[in-house]
């Protein structure tokens, strides 16, 4: 007998019998009836209720001629299986290099009488004498760095400890299948550890409580076209998604059901994202200053060294208040699902993301670790080789040990004096921003295409060579907003983004691109260095007078200093990029300083 009446629901007017809510609340029953002496113990029986929650729902669905979802079930509880069985062997192999470290300690000075040494034993705390013979911290000098292991005094939970080793042991392993569900929250202790803000240990605790001005209306949305036309990876990626957690399938419709769309950027690479227009309207946006290049030059000097780190699904690895997960329901061939995490779609994840990864960019800063993060993606320099070896060192311990899981393909955490980051290429040795080739070669293509397409073109590619010049303006300054503006003029009168359009019709627009297509090769790297002794230059202009008249050792070179008193008749530009009226006056002192030219 069950111990619970079936609940009827209702789906777009469908009575249909309520399976997982019966299964739900006797799994809760089940786990809250029992208590373990043991936390291994505890956590292996919630793991067999959980399978026999599984295999019952499978019964259930095939006792309903459903066989698709049973077989779906099935397949979910079979990869529980599989992980359960990875971790047993991970703690099985730090247990034996733990064992054999004090082994090898103890046979090395056969003499010495053993004084209850530190042994990881799996499964056991008490001996038949009834004392105590292994401690509750397992030893990690054998195989984690002294970056990760030298900050857990405060870590007294074992199974917090072992999580860090079998993070690194993943990491190091280069395992594709690490799940990053939960990763934050299980090392909260690491985030007190640095000081992090209440704000960011109640998200990392809690879930992140999406800020509403109010609640959005209920509302079901069809999925986009771009899903529709990319469905195989539609579904491949949300099996992986329900796989590793960041989905939940749910039996009810949720309060907001978002259509899901696909970006496919210009490697081909897919990326599913959450449409969530309908409530990014109601969610409170708040400003955040994010880092980038110009954060980095203020580190870079010549003949430097640097690494750089990516995070491997980086929104995902912050929970979303369980309570706010039916504004993120979407659909897929019949079935409802919820955002477990933060999903790519969201306004305030940009905002809410870059505020907890700041917490440990101020930890490092505090070590003078010269270091910067753009979302999820870093890098840092230094001037020596060594230093930027032990700084790269502690930056992936504290990755690691805060739960974060940094992508080990992309990451570069040898010094190295040629580096990529964030779409331009960075020259340590000369102290230089270039562009990478491919990046040139991939707009002078776009470029020509639409020159040798007889002038009619979709808005869409337009805007997307705009897009990609846009992009180069650290490397090449405000001409790529200068030389775009006809191009922008003929994309803004588009009524949607596939409309063809002549632009032999006008002729801005095509001089703009022969102008691209012209100097775009001839571009030259630009120098960090001297940018930021522009920045200083131009901030120490008010002192020449004083410098040339009481520095004698230029003044035979300074034949007149002349200083610009009616600066009412100078305005400058606005905040708006695209306009060419200034709408401000000048506040400030011009000086000219006219030098003697020598040799």
């Amino acid at each position: 007998m069950r111990k619970f009446p079936y609940e009827y629901i209702y789906v777009r007017g469908e009575r249909i019998l309520s399976y997982d809510t019966t299964h739900t609340l006797e799994k809760k029953v089940k786990k809250a009836e029992n208590s373990f002496k043991f936390k291994g113990h505890q956590v292996q029986y919630e793991l067999n209720v959980d399978l026999q929650d599984l295999v019952q729902r499978a019964l259930d669905y095939l006792g309903r001629n459903k066989s698709d979802k049973a077989v779906t079930i099935l397949n979910e509880a079979l990869n529980t299986l599989k992980k359960r069985n990875k971790l047993i062997r991970i703690a099985d192999n730090f247990c034996k290099h733990a064992a054999l470290s004090w082994e090898q300690t103890w046979l090395r000075k056969p003499g010495q009488k053993v004084q209850g040494k530190e042994i990881c034993v799996s499964g056991v705390d008490y001996l038949d004498i009834g004392h105590p013979t292994a401690k509750k911290t397992p030893r990690l000098d054998l195989e984690l760095p002294e970056e990760l292991h030298k900050d857990f005094s405060a870590h007294t939970d074992t199974l917090q400890v072992q999580d860090v080793y079998e993070s690194y042991f993943e990491y190091e392993k280069g395992c594709s299948d690490i799940f990053v569900k939960d990763r934050l929250k299980n090392s909260v202790n690491f985030w007190k550890s640095i000081n992090a803000s209440s704000f960011i240990v109640d998200i990392i605790e809690n879930g992140y409580k999406i800020p509403l001005l109010k609640e959005p209306e209920n509302m079901y949305s069809k999925n986009n076209k771009s899903a529709l036309e990319h469905s195989d990876f539609v579904s491949s990626a949300v099996k992986e998604l329900v796989l590793g957690g960041l989905v939940k399938r749910v039996s009810i419709m949720p309060h907001v059901v978002n259509p899901l769309t696909v970006s496919v950027n210009g490697k081909g690479k897919h990326r599913l994202i959450l449409d969530l227009r309908h409530v990014n309207k109601q969610v409170i946006v708040n400003k955040v200053k994010f880092e980038d290049w110009k954060t980095l030059a203020q580190y870079v000097t010549l003949n430097c060294y640097g690494y750089v780190f990516d995070l491997k699904a980086g929104y995902h690895h912050l929970n979303i208040f369980e309570q706010h997960q039916k504004y993120l329901g979407f659909s897929w061939k019949g079935e409802f699902y919820v955002f477990t995490v933060l999903p790519f779609g969201l306004s305030s994840s940009g905002y809410i993301f870059t505020k907890t990864v700041r917490q440990l960019v101020k930890h490092w800063r505090k070590s003078s670790i010269k270091v910067a993060v753009y979302l999820d993606d870093g890098f840092g320099v230094e001037v020596s080789y060594e230093l930027c070896v032990k700084h790269a060192r502690r930056i992936k311990a504290d990755l690691i040990a805060s739960g974060f899981v940094p992508n080990k393909d992309k990451c570069v955490w040898l010094p190295a004096q040629h580096v990529e980051w964030l779409g331009f290429s960075w020259n340590l040795i000369s102290c230089k921003l270039q562009i990478p080739q491919r990046k040139i070669d991939d707009i002078l293509n776009l470029v020509a295409f639409i020159l040798n397409s007889s002038y009619r073109v979709k808005v869409r590619q337009l805007a997307k060579i705009c897009g990609k010049l846009i992009a180069l303006t650290p490397a090449v300054g405000n001409v790529t907003q200068i030389m775009t503006r006809n191009i922008f003029s003929v994309i803004n009168i588009r009524d949607y983004w596939d409309q063809y359009v002549n632009i032999g019709k006008y002729p801005g627009c095509i001089n703009e691109l022969i102008f691209w297509r012209d100097n775009l090769p001839l571009l030259k790297a630009v120098d960090l260095s001297t940018s930021v002794f522009r920045r200083l230059l131009g901030s120490s202009c008010p002192y020449w007078p004083l410098i040339f008249d009481e520095n004698t050792e230029y003044r035979s070179y300074v034949l007149d200093v002349l200083e610009f008193n009616e600066v009412d008749r100078i305005l400058v530009s606005g905040n708006n990029l695209n306009s060419i009226f200034a709408n401000g006056k000048f506040k400030g002192r011009i000086l000219a300083v006219r030098l003697k030219a020598t040799d």
